[in-house]
């Protein structure tokens, strides 16, 4: 059984969950960036990972390119679907909602929200200043949970 992990990342933690994806599954698993490339042959893979960033509520457009290019074939695949954010509760579920059509996240397998990461040292000064004000943090922090990603890669493959 094949799986492809495809993600974008902006400031790294969905990358690193991607990456964290691949290590526990081991064995034929291959990861993509959307970000990089776009064009991708599901024809080979039994399961599909999709994950990104929510940034100011939304997901990275080539995350969503991929999931409207690729919406019949990755309908007939198992799938697994991820967020990173630093919303909690019923936002962050709601931010997962918003993020995929509704057919997909019905269709996953496994939906996760792995939390998220801000690094004040990677974004820009209009950022910091946005990040000051929403999460009320001068520093760089920390919400992913390595745990969420491996219930999420024990729910993809549950029988």
């Amino acid at each position: 059984m094949k799986t492809l992990v495809a993600f974008a990342s902006r400031q790294g933690c969905s990358e690193k969950s991607a990456r964290l994806i691949q290590r526990m599954l081991g064995g034929d698993c291959d990861i993509v960036d959307l970000d990089i490339e776009s064009d991708i042959d599901l024809s080979t893979y039994d399961t599909v990972v999709i994950g990104g960033p929510i940034y100011y509520g939304r997901m990275r457009a080539s995350v969503r390119y991929f999931c409207e290019r690729y919406f019949p074939e990755l309908l007939k695949r198992r799938i697994g679907l991820y967020i990173c954010c630093m919303q909690r509760g019923e936002v962050a579920l709601q931010e997962l909602r918003e993020a995929y059509p509704p057919e997909l996240l019905a269709h996953a397998s496994a939906s996760g929200i792995f939390g998220g990461e801000i690094h004040m040292e990677r974004i820009s000064f209009v950022e910091r200043f946005i990040v000051r004000s929403v999460v009320r943090t001068e520093y760089s922090v920390t919400t992913f949970s390595e745990e969420r990603v491996a219930r999420f890669v024990r729910d993809l493959f549950a029988v």
